[in-house]
C-alpha cells in the first residue's frame, strides 16, 4: 500500500533490551511470561503494566494541519493473557473494552469470523486448550514507535522456549491468534470499536497496495499442523483464523507493529495466544467431512498503545470536518514476513 497503517514486520531487530522476569505464575509450572527490565524514563514500570512512551514535538492531524507535542504510550500487561483476559483499558480514545463482555475477547473474534465467508460460514470450531505447563514466553522487544508526522504505535516482539517437564505441542505446531479492539481500522470507529480476529481476511478486505502479503490470496494451513521455519514465505500470509504470519523469527515466534493515525488520535488493543490448528476436511466435492479446530492456550500477552495530541482549537475543528474522510480508510498492518 501507498501508506499503510497497521502492523508492521520488519527484517532487523534493533537494539536488544535487558530481560527479566516479571510475572505471575497461576499454578505451579504453568506458563510463564517475561518482559524487558523496566529503563526510566523510557520504559516504566507500574500497576501490573510496563509501559514505554515517546513523545514528538509536532504531528499531523489533518491534509495540512499540524499540532504538537504528540504523546505515544505503548503497554504490555506483565500478566499473562489468558483466554478470559479482556483488553486492556488504558486511555482509549473512544468506547473503552468493556471488562466483562459476554463473551471472552478472543471467543468473541473468533465466533464473528467463523460466521463470515473468510471463515467459511461455520467450517470451525474453537476449544480451550487450558495451560501450557512448563513454557515460557519472552518479550524480547517492546517499545513506542513514532514512525512519523501521520502515524505512530508500538512494536512487540516474543520468543517461546521450554523447561524439563514440557508436555505440550511441539513448539512447531504452535501458532499465535489474536484478537483486536480498535478505533481506526473500519469497521472500527471512535463511536462503534470493533472486536475482531486479526487474520488475513481482515487485513486483506480493506485494501493495502500491491505489494502487500495481504493483496495475495492467502496460504493454506499445514493439514498436519506443523509449520516451517520461517513461516508462509515472502510476500505471503497464512489464512485465518490465525494471525497471518507465523515462525517469521523463529518457532513460535510473534512480532506485531501496530500503528495508527494522529489524526483521530489512534488507540489499538491486541490479546494474541498461543494456539495450534487443525484444518477442516472435505470430500471430492468440496463438502466438509469435519470441522476445522483453533485450540487456544492460557498463555500469551495483553497490550496496545494510545495516542494522545492537543486539543485542536475551533478553526481546526472547522478545517478537520471538511477533510476528515482522508484518513478514513487508513489500514493497520502493512505486511513483511521476510
Amino acid at each position: 500500500m501507498a501508506y499503510s497503517i497497521r502492523h508492521v514486520l520488519t527484517t532487523s531487530l534493533k537494539t536488544s533490551l535487558l530481560v527479566a522476569v516479571v510475572a505471575t505464575v497461576p499454578a505451579w509450572g504453568a506458563a510463564t511470561l517475561t518482559l524487558p527490565t523496566a529503563n526510566p524514563p523510557s520504559t516504566t514500570l507500574a500497576n501490573g503494566q510496563l509501559t514505554a512512551t515517546t513523545m514528538r514535538a509536532s504531528c499531523q492531524i489533518g491534509a495540512s494541519l499540524t499540532t504538537g507535542p504528540c504523546l505515544d504510550t505503548a503497554f504490555v500487561s506483565t500478566t499473562l493473557a489468558t483466554t478470559s483476559s479482556t483488553f486492556l483499558t488504558g486511555n482509549f480514545n473512544g468506547v473503552a473494552p468493556p471488562q466483562s463482555p459476554a463473551t471472552a475477547p478472543i471467543f468473541a473474534a473468533f465466533n464473528t469470523w467463523n460466521a463470515s465467508a473468510a471463515g467459511g460460514n461455520n467450517n470451525w470450531m474453537i476449544v480451550s486448550g487450558g495451560n501450557l505447563n512448563n513454557l515460557t514466553i519472552t518479550v524480547n522487544s517492546f517499545t513506542a514507535t513514532p514512525n512519523g508526522p501521520v502515524v505512530a504505535g508500538m512494536r512487540i516482539q516474543t520468543q517461546v522456549s521450554t523447561t524439563a517437564g514440557y508436555s505440550g505441542p511441539m513448539l512447531n505446531q504452535l501458532v499465535w491468534t489474536q484478537a483486536t479492539y480498535d478505533n481506526y481500522f473500519p469497521p472500527s470507529t471512535p463511536g462503534a470499536p470493533a472486536t475482531l480476529l486479526d487474520d488475513h481476511s481482515n487485513n486483506g478486505a480493506g485494501g493495502g497496495g500491491s505489494q502487500t502479503a495481504f493483496s495475495n490470496p492467502c496460504v493454506a494451513l499445514p493439514t498436519n499442523g506443523v509449520f516451517p521455519s520461517g513461516g508462509a514465505g515472502a510476500g505471503k500470509a497464512y489464512c485465518g483464523p490465525i494471525y497471518p504470519f507465523q515462525e517469521v523469527f523463529g518457532t513460535a515466534s510473534f512480532i506485531d507493529e501496530p500503528t495508527g493515525p494522529w489524526a483521530t488520535p489512534a488507540s489499538f488493543r491486541g490479546i494474541a495466544l498461543l494456539s495450534t490448528v487443525k484444518p477442516p476436511t472435505f470430500d471430492a466435492m468440496g463438502n466438509l467431512l469435519t470441522k476445522g479446530v483453533l485450540t487456544v492456550y492460557d498463555a500469551g500477552i495483553d497490550y496496545g498503545f494510545d495516542l494522545k495530541t492537543p486539543e485542536p482549537g475551533f478553526k481546526v475543528v472547522l478545517s478537520l470536518m471538511a477533510i476528515g474522510a482522508i484518513y478514513f480508510k487508513f489500514r493497520r498492518r502493512p505486511a513483511k514476513n521476510n
